[in-house]
């Protein structure tokens, strides 16, 4: 497969820790309930408010969500969660998928800073449907969300630069960001409740993930989402900016190349709705942008000032799931003394390339 270019100790009681989740969701409960949170009519928090609970550190970080609500148990118990680490030895070329399809058109909406990161959501616009492909159905594009990690979590181990900021991985290696469209099931469920329906339902989500580089400059429709003068007006937690006629299917990169998988969301509550596609070429973003975004804040305006920092989900396993791809394998190179071996057969490989050392 070729992607091209591409803590703190808690000293715990012996016998305590089997009860760590339950007295973790009845102290979040008890937190939530003093700092006024809004119950509805029968008693019960609105999603609302449970939505304010998680983050992606400390006691409310992706290893706890399960805990945290009855609704999202799957995020600790699921079998088919995400993201995942790409690997090219477990790749399954599929002769028979094709490319997929999406409309062209351009949407208007805003881009929120939700204090957990940067999100698009579309108010108006064409609707763009991507179908065919890996896709059963057609799928109305709802929102865009960028993932990044902060910059102290840039390294070297030795010459090979370790990267974090992008969910999915590639042979155990992460890219600075990831850009994930998401869509959702007009034909099952566009008259039945639409996304919120969706998105817990069969064959609901359809996700789209590009991989993120730092580059000269930003990719013409993501430089829309992440201009600087954007992101001066998004520093704050709820803050948003307007974006005009965003064309979407110019904010893909230049191929038809993609794998693809099963998978969920990789947020909470963790739905197993999700058909992922996962581009084979990578956008570009300039790294004072990509700095601009690491500095955004978690907290509003009156409050003191955090940076939200990372903003990505581990991967999980992939148990018994396959990811398929269309990319053609390559073959490799026989020698002449392999050929006149007599179990002598063809032999297939995918390759990743390495990062590049520059940041």
């Amino acid at each position: 497969m070729q992607f091209r270019t591409l803590s703190s100790l808690q000293l715990v009681p012996a016998g305590m820790t089997t009860y760590l989740p339950i007295l973790l969701t009845i102290l979040l409960q008890l937190l939530h309930s003093c700092s006024g949170a809004a119950d509805d009519q029968t008693g019960q928090r609105s999603e609302r408010s449970w939505q304010d609970v998680w983050t992606y550190d400390g006691l409310q970080a992706p290893e706890y969500w399960g805990n945290l609500h009855s609704a999202w148990k799957l995020c600790g118990t699921g079998k088919r969660q995400s993201p995942i680490d790409l690997q090219a030895d477990k790749l399954l070329y599929d002769p028979e998928l094709d490319r997929f399809e999406m409309d062209s058109g351009t949407v208007s909406g805003t881009i929120n800073n939700t204090g957990r990161g940067v999100t698009f959501h579309v108010q108006s616009g064409k609707d763009i449907i991507v179908s065919e492909g890996p896709l059963s159905y057609k799928y109305a594009l709802y929102s865009i969300n960028l993932h990044f990690g902060p910059m102290a979590d840039v390294t070297f181990d030795g010459d090979v630069p370790k990267i974090t900021g992008s969910e999915h991985t590639v042979d155990g290696k992460a890219y600075p960001a990831e850009i994930q469209l998401q869509f959702y099931n007009t034909e099952l469920y566009g008259h039945m409740g639409g996304y919120d329906k969706a998105v817990e339902s069969p064959n609901g989500l359809a996700m789209i993930g590009i991989f993120v580089m730092i580059g000269n400059e930003t990719s013409r429709e993501l430089n829309k989402l992440t201009s600087l003068e954007n992101l001066q007006s998004l520093v704050y937690k709820g803050s948003s900016v307007n974006v005009s006629n965003l064309n979407v299917k110019r904010l893909l990169p230049e191929t038809t190349d993609y794998v693809t998988y099963e998978g969920s969301l990789t947020t909470p509550g963790c739905h197993e709705t999700v058909s992922w596609i996962l581009m084979n070429k990578p956008l570009y973003i300039t790294s004072y942008q990509l700095d601009s975004l690491r500095e955004l804040l978690r907290t509003e305006r009156a409050r003191p000032a955090r940076v939200i920092g990372k903003n990505y989900r581990p991967t999980q396993e992939l148990r018994y799931r396959t990811i398929r791809t269309n990319i053609e394998r390559k073959e490799t190179s026989i020698t002449d003394s392999t050929k006149k071996c007599p179990q002598y057969k063809r032999q297939y490989k995918y390759k990743v390339n390495r990062l590049p050392r520059r940041l």
